[in-house]
């Protein structure tokens, strides 16, 4: 075949539709080049909002607007990790569908969406005060699965509320476990033993956290008069039920 045939062989096969080796119908060239053009649009359009660009961003902290260093930063769903210099700024390579994590000592984790491919400048907040994993609603319910009425207090009929303090230190363990307010009958050393017991999940504040749990034991659906006691200082958490139905 010679030069100029294969040319035209070529633009000949551009410009018609093929199945099964037929040919079905020809096909006009500019229906052809918009085709095309539509199609790469779409494409391009679509791989925008997923293009990889390395960004650099700063962590400051939201109060004293100060930079934070040794942040760890990690990308939602993949195995990037970096951390924040002693200037707050760091980089990595991300889309903007990405969510990044933060993650600090005393400060309150974050997930944080990628909004642009020019970097930006993260707020993050200092704790105030001790936190549980999975919040007090997990505390609770460890706390209700694992304590028990004394037997002593049920056969001698004690109810009442028992205040025991307790504090989280920086490092996130529990110490100086105190009865503030007891009835007696091993109430308030069951209390003390629950919390003893209690898994060691806490995220620390930077200072010491004091909280007082007040506890109340009740036998069956009798009204316990509340009385009015003089509390230290401390988060008062929210007021559990122990109740019993009969002495066994």
């Amino acid at each position: 075949m010679s030069g100029s045939s294969f040319i035209r062989y070529v633009k000949f096969c551009q410009t018609f539709s093929v199945k099964d080796n037929k040919i079905l119908k020809p096909m006009k060239m500019n229906y052809f080049k918009k085709s095309i053009s539509v199609f790469l649009l779409i494409l391009i359009s679509s791989l925008e909002g997923f293009s990889q660009n390395q960004i650099t961003c700063r962590i400051l902290d939201s109060e004293s607007n100060k930079p934070v260093k040794d942040v760890s930063i990690s990308v939602l769903g993949k195995e990037i990790n970096t951390a924040s210099n002693y200037l707050g700024y760091f980089q990595v390579t991300v889309d903007t569908s990405d969510y990044l994590i933060l993650e600090k000592t005393f400060y309150v984790p974050g997930l944080v969406k990628i909004s642009n491919n020019q970097g930006m400048t993260i707020l993050v907040n200092k704790r105030g005060k001790a936190e549980y994993e999975g919040g007090f609603e997990e505390f609770n319910i460890f706390f209700m699965e694992n304590i028990t009425y004394p037997y002593q207090a049920r056969i001698n009929k004690t109810q009442g509320s028992v205040f025991v303090s307790f504090v989280i230190d920086s490092l996130g363990q529990i110490k100086n476990i105190s009865i503030i307010k007891d009835i007696g009958n091993d109430c308030g050393e069951e209390v003390v033993k629950v919390l003893g017991n209690l898994p060691n999940k806490w995220f620390p504040s930077e200072t010491e956290t004091v909280f007082i749990l007040p506890v109340t034991f009740q036998l069956g659906k009798a009204k316990i008069k509340k009385r009015d006691i003089e509390l230290p200082t401390g988060i008062l958490l929210e007021e559990l039920f122990v109740t019993a139905v009969g002495i066994n």
